[in-house]
């Protein structure tokens, strides 16, 4: 069982799973699917999160290239 099965509003852990996710991988259209979702379920209980925020604007810099979407 997982954190967020017990306690599903952890933006911590959502954050940690993002963050495990990204570098054991390589960043597909899926994965990159897969990870977006994760960061925008931690947004949803707190929209201004750092972590969340900064790691999202991380991935799609890394994922599109793309520096106004980043932002």
């Amino acid at each position: 069982m997982q954190i967020v099965d017990i306690e599903p509003s952890n933006i911590n852990a959502l954050n940690s799973i993002a963050y495990c996710i990204k570098y054991a991988n390589v960043l597909s259209d899926q994965v990159f699917m897969k990870l977006t979702a994760l960061y925008e379920r931690s947004l949803l209980f707190d929209q201004h999160d750092v972590e969340a925020n900064f790691n999202m604007g991380l991935l799609y810099l890394q994922h599109k290239q793309d520096m106004t979407l980043a932002l």
